[in-house]
């Protein structure tokens, strides 16, 4: 171990405000990942968190891949690297995501997955670094398995790469399984210490600190009531049950068979349980012409909407 693969994942902008930039750090050989954000990609925000993101790995690194951005090709980023003595910097082809496939792969199933898509404000970044530091990272270093690859070699001579159930183990598990591991680690750092913050929780226990932290982070979301409640069931302990429509401005119509307000003016469907047929939605759209001058019923499709009357919701 000690093959770093990084990238970074931004969270886009919203109404002029920029949003917070999620830095992935994951070993190419035992997937051991340590997650940061960033409020800028610029050198002053990046390196300090990027030093403690790679002194966070508990064994010794000697190569840092990265894709074709500035953001790491630079002279700070460069004196970083040989502070922590990693010899090996190498970054991908330009134009060419694949160079990195496995950094890019865990931010759709990691980063994506916890972080989400949409917008958070980079006014965020020092409380979404020290969730992923602090609560994220340890639960998928210790607590969440991965798959890893097993090599087959077909009649061909060609290798082939197979993802058995089997080979399924948290990265902490496959970097104990590897050959000779404790003299991969740092010095100073014991697979006994390694061991306490593995047991320190169960394998099921993590998930709810992770997300309680993680909500605490932003500014709470309204969420509307139930619509699938239902007007007579019983409400002790429960939210009012919702009974206005869910959009407000959308009109309703009122049926002129049996005066129900409804979504469209083709209520009720041929065939569904209770429904008016034509002739009875004719029936009632003739009663209401004649007694309104008595018009002809026009023929056609349109028989079935000229009776329908449009109403506005106010609730």
């Amino acid at each position: 171990p000690g093959w770093v693969r990084v990238d970074t994942v931004h969270q886009g902008d919203l109404d002029g405000i920029k949003g917070l930039y999620p830095l992935n750090l994951v070993d190419e050989v035992t997937q051991f990942q340590c997650i940061g954000s960033v409020e800028h990609i610029h050198a002053a925000c990046l390196a300090p968190v990027l030093d403690a993101l790679l002194r966070a790995f508990p064994f010794t690194l000697h190569g840092f891949h990265t894709d074709n951005g500035s953001e790491f090709v630079n002279r700070e980023v460069a004196a970083l690297l040989a502070a922590l003595r990693i010899d090996a910097f190498t970054r991908s082809r330009p134009r060419r995501s694949n160079d990195n496939a496995l950094v890019e792969s865990k931010n759709g199933s990691v980063l994506r997955k916890h972080l989400g898509h949409g917008h958070i404000p980079n006014r965020y970044a020092e409380q979404v670094n020290a969730f992923t530091q602090q609560v994220l990272s340890p639960y998928l270093n210790f607590h969440r398995p991965c798959f890893f690859p097993h090599e087959q070699v077909d009649a061909k001579g060609r290798v082939r790469k197979r993802y058995r159930h089997a080979d399924v183990m948290t990265p902490y598990e496959k970097l104990q399984s590897l050959p000779d591991a404790a003299a991969c680690l740092k010095s100073g750092t014991t697979f006994d210490q390694l061991d306490a913050l593995a047991t320190a929780r169960s394998d099921t226990r993590p998930r709810a600190p992770s997300t309680t932290r993680a909500s605490g982070c932003f500014a709470p979301s309204t969420r509307l009531p139930d619509r699938t409640s239902r007007p007579g069931a019983a409400t002790a302990g429960r939210p009012p049950v919702r009974t206005a429509p869910r959009y407000p401005h959308r009109a309703l119509w009122t049926c002129p068979a049996c005066g129900r307000p409804v979504r469209s003016r083709l209520h009720p469907k041929i065939g569904d349980t209770g429904a008016h047929s034509p002739l009875e939605i004719s029936r009632a759209t003739a009663g209401d012409q004649a007694g309104a001058g008595g018009r002809e019923i026009p023929t056609g499709p349109q028989r079935f909407l000229r009776g329908f009357t449009h109403t506005e919701t106010t609730a």
